[in-house]
């Protein structure tokens, strides 16, 4: 009798596997770690950046990515075609800097993508609110920015980069507050650790 409980148990389980674990509908069950997200990220990214530099950048945040997320293979991938980049950049073959409208609205449909499966993934705001920068749509590059600041105002990172935006635009005294603010941020999360 014993041994029927444990196999209509077993089975049981099994079920719930195929059911919850296999199947699509349920994908908010395994719900992926922010490292995975950015991970998918660049690798969209890299995906519109192939013919261009651009690639590069994100071959390089690649090999980080994984190399945080422990899969060391995949990072040692990543930086063999960042290094292969940089060498193909450094005069070996012509690679074009594509600083084109249609390459920038590409990363902010992506960016757009991403937010939209979740409003909470910064890294998306960050690229969308340069692409912007280098479209010269400063308006909504700082709208952009300014609201993942709202969304995460203890990131370092956003006020280093709307800094550099402010350069951008001749706003120096702002610029130096958020630079100020960065380093706060910094120094309190050193003294966290």
């Amino acid at each position: 009798m014993k041994h029927l409980v444990r196999i209509w148990l077993l089975i049981g389980f099994v079920l719930l596997f195929f059911l919850f674990g296999c199947n699509q509908r349920f994908s908010f069950l395994k719900q992926k770690s922010p490292l995975e997200k950015e991970i998918n990220f660049c690798l969209k990214l890299a995906e519109i950046s192939i013919d261009n530099s651009y690639c590069i950048d994100y071959y390089c945040d690649l090999s980080k990515l994984y190399n945080e997320l422990g899969n060391y293979k995949k990072s040692q991938e990543y930086n063999e075609k960042w290094v292969e980049g940089i060498i193909r950049q450094n005069g070996m073959e012509d690679i074009k800097r594509v600083d084109s409208f249609d390459y920038y609205n590409k990363v902010i449909s992506v960016c757009d993508e991403f937010i939209s499966s979740d409003s909470q993934f910064i890294y998306a705001y960050m690229k969308k609110a340069s692409a912007y920068m280098a479209l010269q749509q400063t308006d909504r590059a700082f709208k952009v920015i300014n609201k993942a600041i709202e969304i995460e105002p203890e990131n370092a990172d956003l006020y280093i980069l709307r800094s550099a935006m402010y350069v951008k635009v001749n706003q120096g005294g702002e610029s130096q507050m958020d630079e100020k603010k960065a380093k706060e941020l910094l120094v309190q999360k050193s003294e966290k650790k």
